[in-house]
């Protein structure tokens, strides 16, 4: 499966940080665009009517938070 440029972009950053950084600041800024990826997709509810309902993270954007921690290697929330 072909990565997305998006998912490509992340992993270089993490290469190149990794290469410059220290260990603990990998770590923070992985940490860090996960937590802003969950706090964008927490965002907004999916569904529902009136704010009845619906679920707070859609499937697409659980697969895209996923597809984040993965790359990450990080535990997916």
């Amino acid at each position: 499966m072909t990565e997305s440029p998006s998912t490509e972009r992340l992993r270089t950053a993490v290469e190149i940080l990794e290469q410059k950084a220290s260990p603990e600041e990998v770590e923070d800024y992985k940490r860090f665009v996960l937590t802003v990826a969950e706090a964008a997709a927490n965002a907004h509810r999916e569904g529902g009517f009136l704010g009845v309902g619906g679920k707070q993270v859609s499937e697409a954007e659980q697969t895209a938070l996923d597809d984040i921690a993965t790359t990450l290697r990080l535990q997916s929330p």
